[in-house]
């Protein structure tokens, strides 16, 4: 799984890099699609999770739409969906820069397999809940970070670093 964890974090920073930032105006999301993809990581060492998210802004400070996570170590793996609303605070110093607060329902599954190879599986309500940051690089593309506490029968803290593509 070390091998895993390591081209996902080369893979996060080459992303991170690519959207060198430009200069220019305020960028304003209302009415935009936003589609984006991270890398997380676990309290867990052993855990690398990932996250695909798609967001409608209703206005340029609220949006709303579906977080789908993945995460996987050497006998479990985890997948949950989730719908999240988010508000966006814009800085008055830079409204390119954009922290937020997120809050979600869904579900969460758990696949285990056993030192036998038998694999067990079960469903949880899934309540993540979190803040991060986006920075708009250009008017459609931006990169980011957040830290998630993702509420089941266990709370799973993450950290996740990624990009957005606006529509």
């Amino acid at each position: 799984m070390g091998t895993l964890k390591s081209a996902s974090v080369i893979l996060a920073v080459f992303l991170a890099f690519m959207f060198v930032p430009e200069k220019g105006h305020a960028v304003d999301l209302t009415r935009s699609f936003v589609v984006g993809a991270d890398v997380g990581f676990d309290l867990d060492p052993d855990l690398v999770a990932w996250d695909i998210i798609g967001e409608y802004h209703v206005t340029g400070n609220v949006a709303m739409g579906p977080l789908f996570i993945f995460g996987a170590d050497r006998d479990m793996f985890l997948f949950g969906a989730s719908g999240i609303a988010k508000y966006k605070a814009n800085l008055a110093e830079s409204q390119k820069l954009k922290p937020y607060g997120l809050v979600g329902i869904g579900f969460l599954n758990v696949s285990v397999e056993d030192n036998r190879g038998h694999r067990s599986s079960e469903t949880q309500f899934l309540i993540p809940v979190g803040g991060g940051f986006e920075y708009w690089a250009t008017d459609r593309f931006a990169w980011g970070s957040y830290a998630m506490f993702n509420i089941s029968d266990e709370i799973f803290f993450s950290l996740y670093f990624g990009v957005r593509t606006r529509f």
